[in-house]
């Protein structure tokens, strides 16, 4: 049987304001060296426009000239009126051939990716269904898969399990984009893991992937980390993971390997980790600076334990703390609490909380607003309080915009209370951690949002 689809373009859209991505988005690359492995005679072209000029007239001349197939675009929130754009043009330019989106705000927002150009959606892993697709074509046998029927319906066909060993996938294919053009090259990321097992309230992982997680094996994910170094010449490895020491026998598995290889002697490496007691200890901070660690970013969120209770965060204020004093024991030289204003419930005593935590633990702090993304128990709420609509201005879900009012605080307190945290962040960078010029410019990115002062949503009080 022959193939039915044999031209495949990939695309990562356009953000229609500035926005802070430095990296390829490796679930594109993924597909494509997936897609690349199980049908070698397909044609695959990649673009990533976080990373290259954007203009309506040269991507229809791309669409033209490379004629595929097959569209595929991967839509996060942020971009998704740029994947809006694409589908259109593509519709325009090449009106028979399929456009499929994937992405966490594909599955939450289906009748609005329906409405702006999408034929199909791709739900859980991707890899294997699109290998289905490109290989026997669309069916309403393909797990995964949702469309809309003849009478405007969103149908969704069984879920695809999640079986997929991800130690079986190729590495993502970085040879389809210029690697070595990135802002933040020989700095690379990788991701060792799918999922996650928690609910925090203000994240999208759950809604993607059921509060299941799967890991990469330390040896798989040490064999992609001597490929980059190899291959492309990077230097830096950032864990995409959000919990790196999810279990926490992993991160030492992981920082042994790297050891092992001598890598930690040519490299340094960056994470995201849980700071539950369970799941540090200073053995697992002894081997991250071993390995060459040398910026660990822990999920704070809070200082009020009210918040963190109704945000799901199954952490305490003290945890956090004894957290930052093991890595700094360790001599981890960047300790970075990542911090949230806005939050459900959270009122400006709660802030306050949190400030007097940022003033008495040793930590970096990264404050941001709390954004309802689809598929979050947050938007859920907001938009059962009426504060929000469904539908949205996307552009400002930058986590620096303030999007709308919560239950506790208005608009212009959340503005004011971001404004004096980020003084706060500023301020401790200044005079405790010696991190003045690369606090200014993180201020200048994330704070041009902030001056615009533009609100979206419902109700103000």
């Amino acid at each position: 049987m022959a193939q039915c689809y044999k031209r495949l373009l990939l695309i990562f859209p356009p953000f229609t304001k500035p926005a802070l991505l430095e990296f390829a988005p490796i679930g594109i690359c993924q597909l494509a060296a997936y897609i690349r492995q199980q049908l070698p005679d397909t044609a695959i072209k990649i673009l990533d426009y976080t990373n290259l000029h954007y203009s309506a007239s040269n991507f229809t001349d791309i669409l033209n000239d490379f004629q595929p197939d097959l569209i595929g675009v991967s839509v996060i929130t942020l971009n998704a009126p740029g994947g809006y754009l694409v589908a259109k043009l593509s519709k325009q330019a090449l009106p028979d051939v399929p456009v499929i989106f994937g992405g966490v705000h594909a599955i939450n927002c289906s009748a609005e990716c329906f409405a702006n150009g999408a034929d199909y959606i791709s739900r859980g892993d991707g890899e294997p269904l699109l290998h289905e697709v490109m290989r026997d074509g669309f069916s309403p046998n393909v797990q995964g898969l949702i469309w809309r029927s003849g009478d405007n319906q969103i149908v969704y066909a069984s879920q695809r399990p999640q079986t997929l060993d991800i130690n079986t996938l190729p590495y993502p294919a970085y040879d389809l984009v210029d690697i070595r053009s990135y802002p933040r090259f020989p700095t690379w990321e990788i991701i060792g893991s799918r999922g996650c097992p928690y609910r925090c309230s203000f994240c999208t992982n759950h809604a993607l992937w059921d509060g299941k997680i799967r890991f990469r094996t330390p040896h798989n994910i040490v064999d992609e980390i001597e490929f980059l170094h190899r291959t492309y010449g990077v230097t830096a490895i950032q864990f995409q993971d959000d919990t790196i020491n999810v279990p926490l026998q992993r991160g030492i598995d992981i920082c042994n390997e790297i050891v092992r290889r001598g890598l930690h002697e040519s490299m340094t490496f960056a994470g995201s980790l849980r700071v539950n007691k369970r799941l540090v200890s200073q053995e697992l901070f002894n081997k991250f600076r071993h390995a060459g660690f040398t910026y660990l970013g822990l999920g704070v969120e809070s200082g009020s334990q009210r918040v963190l209770d109704t945000m799901r965060k199954d952490l305490t204020p003290s945890e956090v703390r004894a957290a930052v004093r093991m890595a700094r024991g360790a001599g981890i030289k960047r300790v970075m609490g990542y911090l949230m204003i806005a939050n459900w419930g959270e009122g400006i005593r709660d802030v306050m909380r949190t400030w007097w935590l940022v003033l008495t633990t040793n930590m970096e702090t990264a404050f941001s607003v709390c954004a309802p993304f689809p598929g979050t128990e947050h938007r859920a709420r907001m938009l059962r309080a009426g504060y929000i609509s469904e539908s949205s201005d996307w552009e400002q879900f930058n986590i620096t915009s303030v999007t709308a009012r919560t239950d506790k605080l208005s608009v212009r307190q959340i503005y004011v209370l971001y404004a004096m945290s980020i003084g706060l962040q500023l301020a401790a960078a200044m005079f405790r951690h010696g991190q003045t010029k690369r606090t200014l410019r993180k201020m200048w990115i994330h704070g041009r949002d902030l001056l615009r002062h533009r609100r979206i949503g419902g109700k103000d009080g």
